[in-house]
């Protein structure tokens, strides 16, 4: 590792630390005796969690270049934007929408980096019809009959269509909704409904590939490197129309970026997606915990009280807890086993599976950053974050390949959040606090991994992530 390479890297993580989020807190007995005892691992851990460290260790031996020097940084202090009011096109705006105000903005999430480069295009109050864009561009908003459309462009006249739209339509509106639904989403109910009403229309992106964010929002990633976000309200009935879809595309082109685009769909989802909730109520229950040390103080007991859930599904779901943090809670099917491992090293997890089954479940596994060859390359295996590259670039070149992503589809939902989707169905989600340099290790990563099997659908799946991501992002204190 070069000196300037270690400079720039220590810069950044000084900078990104001075104001990073309330994190979970390790007892500093167990965290110390942890660490001298790195080299020790527990055989008990779930065979799930067992395949996540494989995966990310099995790729020792290959090399690679390490020149390159550019970094993202994804700290939480983001630069205000300007606003710039977007003139409507048709009769009116959108019907019960307030007039967009022109005051600067402070993104709700996005690289700071890309940030720098946007502005907030907004045609009304509505968190639907502000979108950012690139600096310069021009933007319009058309309030047709029932479907609204925001468009972002760049004033160059080679550019033959908006690279930026956000499309609003009501649910059903005939086929014309439910298309646009089924085509932003993987949502069932959409998809339903046009093979009752319209098959034709099916399948309706089949080179899309989706992630659920929570109850609503939905993320996407398509061909020619598309990425974009939907927000879902259902009809209260087949024969309604008092449902509502929302759809953002980014297209990575001249004038916006790939890490542009990512900040525009993340400040979006973040401001869209508290929209609507539908809380149920499920049972709670207990995991027991393996400890590979006996510890000075256990882990607090997990209340055995139902918990709120505001996921879609989760009715059909049990939550399962090992402690009160609410990494070591997540939801599963009823009735099946859960347990929890505490290693020796400082890794520890939780498990969720059907009796009897050693294919598929629900798995967490959580490490503390950078712990070395241990804990970046599992980090680097779930995130785009490239700080995190850099150092398993620089310090482990052997492992770099963990950074690779084959078969694997990645959403930066904010700055610590990250979900994914495999190629075999599999999916899940990444919640990570950097360290505060690069010789320290006081960073997390939390991975949620949820494959499909018999009694676990992918749509279990979805809101099982769902649930998962919406607690670890706002812990309790």
């Amino acid at each position: 590792m070069t000196d300037e390479l270690e400079r720039q890297l220590e810069e950044m993580m000084q900078r990104r630390v001075a104001h990073l989020p309330e994190s979970y807190d390790v007892e500093p007995a167990t965290l110390a005796r942890a660490r001298r005892r790195r080299a020790v691992k527990l055989g008990a851990l779930g065979t799930a969690m067992a395949v996540v460290v494989a995966g990310a260790v099995a790729v020792i031996g290959q090399a690679v270049d390490r020149s390159d020097s550019h970094y993202v940084s994804s700290g939480v202090e983001r630069p205000a934007v300007d606003t710039v009011a977007c003139p409507t096109e048709g009769s009116q705006r959108p019907a019960g929408l307030a007039p967009a105000s022109t005051q600067p903005r402070v993104p709700a999430a996005g690289d700071p980096d890309a940030l720098s480069h946007l502005v907030s295009y907004a045609a009304a109050q509505d968190p639907r019809y502000t979108v950012l864009g690139p600096k310069g561009w021009r933007c319009s908003a058309d309030a047709g009959e029932g479907r609204h459309k925001l468009a972002i462009s760049s004033p160059s006249p080679s550019v033959e269509h908006a690279g930026i739209y956000m499309l609003d339509d009501a649910l059903w509106h005939g086929t014309g909704g439910a298309s646009l639904a089924c085509a932003a989403s993987d949502d069932p109910s959409a998809i339903a409904y046009l093979r009752a009403h319209m098959p034709a229309l099916l399948p309706c992106e089949p080179d899309r590939t989706y992630t659920r964010v929570d109850a609503n929002v939905t993320t996407f990633r398509g061909p020619v490197g598309v990425i974009g976000a939907s927000w879902l309200r259902l009809p209260s009935s087949e024969t309604a129309d008092d449902g509502r879809i929302s759809e953002l595309t980014c297209r990575p082109a001249d004038g916006v970026t790939v890490a542009e685009c990512e900040a525009i769909v993340a400040d979006w989802i973040a401001r869209v997606r508290d929209l609507d909730k539908a809380p149920v109520t499920v049972p709670t229950v207990t995991c027991p915990v393996t400890y590979a040390i006996t510890p000075d103080q256990p882990l607090a007991p997990p209340t055995t009280e139902p918990r709120t859930v505001t996921v879609p599904g989760a009715d059909r779901l049990a939550s399962y807890a090992a402690t009160t943090d609410p990494r070591f809670v997540v939801l599963g099917p009823e009735g099946w086993t859960c347990s929890a491992q505490l290693a020796a090293d400082g890794q520890d997890g939780m498990s969720v599976s059907r009796s009897g089954s050693g294919a598929g479940g629900v798995s967490v596994l959580n490490d503390f950053l950078w712990h070395g060859g241990v804990g970046a390359p599992v980090a680097c295996g779930v995130t785009t974050d490239r700080a995190v590259e850099a150092y398993v670039r620089a310090q482990y070149p052997q492992l770099v390949s963990a950074c690779d992503h084959p078969g694997r589809a990645l959403t930066r939902v904010d700055d610590h959040v990250t979900t994914f989707v495999d190629r075999d169905g599999t999916r899940g989600a990444s919640w990570i606090v950097l360290p505060s340099g690069i010789s320290v290790d006081d960073g997390k990563v939390s991975v949620l991994t949820c494959e499909p099997t018999a009694g676990l659908s992918a749509a279990d799946c979805d809101a099982i992530v769902a649930d998962w991501i919406a607690r670890v992002r706002n812990p309790t204190p």
